[in-house]
Formats: structure tokens, sequence, C-alpha cells
């Protein structure tokens, strides 16, 4: 709110100075104008004056001569004159040229300030969605071609002030922390998603300001990473598979107010058990694979302790 303020402010300020600019150099052209004017008009009567009084009671060569050099000095003087004026006119110009860059510049800096108080007056009436995973789908290991399917539901709100547009989903799902940055794949799973071309689900669906809605999204953990913890597992010593499931979910949609920016709500989950729910001798909170199926009311979706943030 101060920074919009302040920027209102700027705004007023530099079209004042704008217009106290273009006073000044009008009253300079107007001054050098009516200085220019009223030298001519000295230079005149001058000369007339000259001409009505003469040179009395002088011999007609010595008159002649001094007609002559008065003809000659008023050619110098008008001269001059005309250098005094082109000189003036050429400071004006140089000043009309730098008041019209300073104008310039101004106008510029206003039409900034301008676009970036519209940006922000569109942010202010764009939408915001925030997600809340939760898990009401038991866990059940699958080896199969298709993998593990790993189902989360999603509450969405709209905290903003415009419909939120053609919402969906992007998922990645994992048996355990991956091997490179997390942060670098939830990015790569929001910046490098495109819109669905499945007609029907790239229509998304729509929140209103101030609605919520729940939907569940199923990830998938696939048949290679699977294989690739059995065959760590049997490196190991125990008969017991322990996964620590992650999902980057990001939900996607439209923002009408900025013509259809698209905007993402990041999601970094672990799939872990509850607590209350881990057997004795058992350490918090991986999962058994044996003990599959896993009920939903074991298993809690717990928000991962860094995440992006929503754009």
């Amino acid at each position: 709110m101060l920074a919009s303020l302040w920027r209102a402010i700027t705004v007023v300020l530099t079209a004042a100075a704008s217009a106290v600019l273009i006073i000044v150099l009008t009253g300079v052209s107007l001054w050098v104008s009516k200085t220019k004017n009223a030298e001519e008009q000295d230079s005149r009567i001058n000369g007339e004056n000259n001409d009505r009084h003469g040179y009395p009671h002088q011999p007609p060569e010595v008159v002649i001569a001094h007609r002559l050099e008065g003809i000659r000095n008023q050619i110098e003087a008008q001269r001059r004159q005309h250098d005094y004026h082109e000189h003036k006119r050429h400071k004006l110009e140089v000043i009309g040229v730098r008041a019209a860059i300073i104008a310039a510049c101004l106008a510029g800096w206003s039409a900034w300030i301008f676009q970036h108080q519209l940006e922000e007056m569109r942010a202010d009436q764009r939408p915001w969605v925030s997600a809340v995973a939760s898990v009401d789908e038991p866990f059940v290991y699958q080896y199969e071609s298709n993998g593990t399917n790993v189902s989360l539901r999603y509450t969405l709100h709209n905290s903003g002030h415009s419909p939120a547009n053609n919402i969906w989903f992007e998922l990645a799902t994992l048996p355990e922390f991956p091997e490179g940055d997390i942060i670098v794949l939830a990015r790569m799973t929001c910046e490098g998603s495109v819109p669905p071309s499945n007609s029907r689900v790239a229509l998304g669906f729509t929140l209103f300001p101030g609605d919520t809605i729940s939907i569940e999204e199923t990830g998938n953990i696939s048949k290679n990473d699977i294989d690739r913890l059995n065959t760590m597992y049997r490196t190991l010593p125990g008969p017991m598979k322990i996964w620590t499931p992650m999902v980057i979910a990001c939900v996607i949609y439209r923002s009408p107010p900025e013509g259809g920016k698209l905007h993402h709500t990041p999601l970094i989950i672990n799939l872990q058990m509850k607590r209350s729910a881990v057997k004795a001798g058992r350490g918090c909170c991986a999962i058994f694979i044996d003990d599959s199926p896993i009920p939903a009311s074991d298993l809690h979706a717990e928000p991962f302790v860094i995440n992006l943030p929503a754009d």
C-alpha cells in the first residue's frame, strides 16, 4: 500500500516538474522575442532621428561623409545585433533540446512507474491458490508393469480476488529421497510443465475467490524405480524393504487479470507412517513394504522441510 502511494506521489511530482519546465521555456522564449523587438525598434528610432535632425551648417561633402559614416555604423550595428540574436537563438535551441531530452526522460520515467502500478493493480486482482495434501486412500504395494500408485487428496483454496482458471496438476512420485537436488526437480516439474493435450483435462477446472475444493490425484512410482530399489535391497541385510515415498506436486492455473498468465503452487510431500502407527522396534516413520496394504488412517502426508515459493 505504501509503495503504491509513493509511486502515485512520484507520478504527480514528475508531472508538476514537467509543467514547470514547459512554463520556464515558454517564458524564456517570450523574453527573447520581446527583447529582440525592443532593440529593433530602438535602432529604427535612432536612424529616423539622425535623418530628421541632419547636419546643419555643414558643407555638402561633410554632410555626405557623415551620412555615409552613419549608414556604415547602422549596418555594423545591425550586423552585431544580428549576430547577437543568432547567438541567443542558438542558446535557446540548445536549452530547448536539453529540455526536450529531460522532458522525454521524465515522460519515460512516468510511463515506467505507471506500467509498474498497472502490474501491481493486476497482481492485486489475481487469484492465489494454496494447497494442502492429506491421505484418504491406503498404500498398496504392487510390482507390476505399471509400477505402484500413490494417491493423495489435495485441498485447494483461492484467497485471491479473481477466479483461478484451467487448474491442473503435475506430479513426480519417487520411492525415496532423490539422488539429485529435490528443489531443482520440483522447479523442473513446475516450470517445465505444459498444458495437457487432452481436451477434457486441458480445460481443467475453475476455482472462484474464497472457494475451497478437494480433489484426489494419483502419482506413479515406475517399475524401473522399484527394480532399482530391489537391487539395492538385495545387497543389504534383513528381509524388510523400507520406502520413504516422496511426491512433488505442482498446482498450475491461469490468472484472467494478467491475460491468462500461468501461476504455480508447488508442494513437496513425504508419505510417512503416523507415529502412533509405528510398530515397536521400528524407527519413525518409513513405510515397510511387507506391511502392505497400509490403511490410510496409519499414513500421514508430511510437508518437506523446504519448498519452492508459490508464484
